[in-house]
């Protein structure tokens, strides 16, 4: 019964047999009655014999129109239908349509007018206005009996209206409820909401219907995990709707007839530059060095433009304070131009750094010509040195020339951007690894038992290790321990040691390369520096692990002077010579200072990463013990606050605030703290290319439709009636009950 037209197809399987119950009705009767022969009776069968046949067809046309009447009763609860157009006529159409209506940030782009249909989009209209206009001409095609509901398809998506709802009020309604958000595209999702609404419906799989309006964008469909997922949501869905009921609406795209994608330039990254978690000296003042993409989603060249800096610590006023200006050089059609600059927020804390791009041609979409970052300026870098070998003097241990360079002015300790401990290896297991940023092994020959596994979990959880070799190296510990066939922090496997100390021609140096990694960025193009003057009379031979693993330095014999890798959320360092003037003059050259502050820079985690998030996400703080009784205070991009969410996490408290609809900034405070938040729109938004059809085929490889113009939604919407019969078969009904009292009558009289 599956595959008939009803909507509840086990009720046309209880029609069949309720329509049997007047033929059951008159056996059973038929047997209640016992043959008895009876002379009298002779005569009078004799006389019934002429009316025989007529009482037969009286009672026969009767017990026909009750079984009509009772199985055509639960036809009508079985709800038939018919998907013919043709036979529209005997019922009404009954199609359960599902309006996916994308409003994600690039929905506020500026739509294109259209050549096919002049005027329907009109100047200044965005996409979305496009979407919804598209949405409302649906809608007036429909059949008065459909139902509708709506999904956003915003991340992440959520059905506005998720159930079959008949109100057309109710549906406009909605409709001017929904608005462009700042949020990303969630195709899938918002089919995965869709299916499932569908699902639950009570319509059957050729009474349903999926429109899907939205500019389909490129980085979204071919995006190797979003892509990959709408898909397959795409797939599925077309599994729950009738054949060719899976429909996509594009809006604001390009084709013949049709403008290229409108000019747009956004801003698509800004982050701190290597070695930058620490306050360094620029003009006289601490500034902070960052880097900003700019990218031009058009196949146009821009014209003259330039970045607006600005700060905001929470301090004052709702609103960034103007610190600089940076001119650009355009960057190329679909190119990215990365641009290096440095500012000095001010005060030492939480600030939020803005960077605009103005250009004086008109861009279609604002929300992406700015991106904002948190950073924690001016917090000094903690360091734990470990030394194998302590000593008298300030150089004399394993560990003291590391320890100058990194704070060489003792005086200044409580407001130098690096503060160091030293302690021997037996006393490491006693520190506290959590209190630290990095810690540094300083010719640690065999750390003690468990010290490996607390180093793990250190760097697991963000923290940076830094290891130096030296004679008291045991290989086999480290191997074993720290590298761990690759499982451990430590990105390079110990092969042996190589040089003699006794032999003052045997050194090598490092080779001056070309430098790409972020820490090394000070050394690009200064292949005079003293770092390559120095010798290495000793050093460690290693063996990089592939998997996690960069050879930063090499000597200029091509064996590995430095190995950067990633464990967890930290980064390790692994340097093959010693960190004193044992192995190497290296110490004494002046580079090595700001060698040392780079790595330890780059080591150090960014205790300020998780504060900025994209639109959409949920952003935090943990809070300490003598925070947690504090208020919290919440203000806006737009100077509005409000008191912040406090929820228990591991034994503590942690403020939360989100899912964020809005870009922009956000200051919080806490007690007396206060903490900047920067929230931006995802950058895949900016690129307003859209998928054509057969890049659409392509992908889906299912059973879709693609409309392209106003005339054939009408005729789409018309294709996808189906009509139900079931209130005509209840007037039916009505009209056999009356026919059957009045044949029972008239028979009954001529009896």
């Amino acid at each position: 019964m599956q595959g008939l037209p009803f909507v509840h197809s086990q009720f046309a399987a209880v029609a069949l047999g309720a329509a049997a119950v007047p033929v059951v009705i008159h056996l059973i009767n038929r047997r209640r009655y016992v043959m008895v022969p009876w002379a009298a009776m002779r005569f009078l069968q004799a006389a019934g014999k002429k009316s025989a046949r007529r009482m037969r067809l009286d009672h026969w046309t009767l017990m026909l129109v009750r079984m009509a009447v009772i199985g055509l009763v639960c036809l009508a609860v079985a709800r038939p239908f018919f998907p013919f157009e043709g036979l529209g006529i005997l019922g009404q159409s009954m199609t359960h349509r599902v309006l996916v209506i994308d409003n994600s940030s690039s929905m506020a782009a500026e739509a294109p007018a259209s050549a096919e249909r002049p005027g329907a989009v009109p100047a200044g209209w965005s996409r979305f206005d496009e979407a919804l206009a598209v949405a409302e001409e649906l809608i007036g095609s429909f059949e008065r009996g459909d139902a509708v509901s709506v999904v956003g398809a915003a991340r992440p998506a959520e059905a506005v209206v998720g159930y079959a709802a008949f109100d057309r009020r109710r549906i406009r309604d909605s409709l001017v409820e929904l608005e462009v958000s700042q949020r990303g595209t969630d195709v899938a999702g918002a089919l995965r909401e869709a299916t499932r609404i569908l699902a639950e419906s009570e319509f059957p799989r050729d009474q349903r219907v999926i429109y899907v309006i939205s500019d389909m964008p490129v980085s979204h469909w071919l995006d190797a995990t979003d892509g990959a997922a709408a898909v397959s949501a795409a797939r599925k869905a077309s599994g729950q709707v009738r054949p060719s009921g899976l429909v996509f609406v594009p809006v604001g795209r390009d084709g013949p007839g049709m403008p290229s994608p409108p000019p747009n330039v956004a801003v698509t990254g800004l982050r701190e530059a290597g070695g930058n978690r620490m306050p360094t000296a620029d003009g006289g003042g601490r500034s902070v060095r960052l880097e900003v993409d700019v990218a031009n989603y058009s196949d146009r060249a821009t014209g003259e433009m330039h970045l607006r800096v600005s700060t905001d610590s929470g301090a004052g006023a709702p609103g960034s304070t103007v610190v600089r200006r940076v001119n650009v050089e355009p960057p190329a059609p679909y190119g990215v131009r990365t641009v290096p600059f440095s500012v000095a927020p001010g005060e030492p804390g939480s600030v939020a750094i803005t960077v605009a791009v103005e250009s004086a041609r008109k861009d279609s979409l604002e929300s992406d010509d700015w991106r904002t970052r948190s950073i924690e300026f001016g917090r000094a870098v903690t360091v734990l040195l470990v030394e194998g070998r302590s000593g008298a003097t300030a150089l004399s241990g394993d560990a003291g020339y590391l320890s100058t360079a990194l704070a060489p002015d003792v005086g200044m300790a409580s407001a130098a951007p690096v503060r160091v401990r030293t302690v021997p290896a037996a006393g490491m297991g006693a520190e506290p690894f959590d209190s630290y940023d990095v810690i540094a092994l300083c010719n640690v020959g065999r750390p003690e038992e468990g010290a490996w596994s607390r180093l793990s979990d250190f760097v697991r959880a963000g923290g940076g290790l830094l290891v130096f070799g030296g004679d008291a190296i045991e290989a086999a510990a480290y191997n074993s321990h720290g590298h761990a066939a690759g499982e451990g922090p430590l990105p390079a496997r110990i092969k042996g040691v190589v040089g003699d100390l006794e032999r003052e021609d045997d050194f090598v140096r490092i080779a001056s390369e070309r430098f790409t990694h972020p820490m090394l960025a000070e050394l690009a193009g200064h292949s005079d520096s003293g770092l390559f003057l120095a010798r290495v009379y000793r050093r460690l031979s290693v063996e990089p692990t592939s998997t996690h693993a960069g050879v930063l330095l090499r000597y200029t014999d091509g064996s590995p002077a430095m190995v950067a890798g990633r464990f967890g959320a930290g980064r390790v360092l692994f340097v093959t010579t010693s960190a004193d003037m044992s192995w190497t003059n290296l110490p004494a050259k002046g580079d090595y200072v700001s060698l040392m502050a780079s790595a330890v820079a780059w080591l150090a985690p960014s205790r300020s990463a998780h504060r900025t998030i994209t639109v959409g996400g949920v952003f935090g703080e943990r809070l300490d013990a003598a925070e947690s009784g504090e208020s919290v205070r919440v203000r806006n991009p737009d100077g509005s606050a409000h008191r912040g969410r406090v929820v228990p996490a591991s034994g503590a408290f942690r403020f939360e605030h989100g899912p964020v609809d809005e870009a922009g900034v956000y200051a919080v405070t806490i007690g007396s703290r206060r903490v900047m938040y920067a929230v931006n729109v995802d950058t895949r938004e900016s690129d307003l290319r859209s998928v054509d059809e057969t890049q659409l085929r392509e992908l889906l490889n299912c059973d879709f439709t693609y409309v392209d113009s106003s005339e054939v939604l009408r005729r789409s919407a018309a294709r996808a009636a189906t009509h139900e019969v079931g209130n005509v078969l209840l007037y039916a009904v009505a009209l056999l009950v009356v026919a059957e009292s009045w044949l029972a009558m008239r028979y009954g009289a001529r009896r």
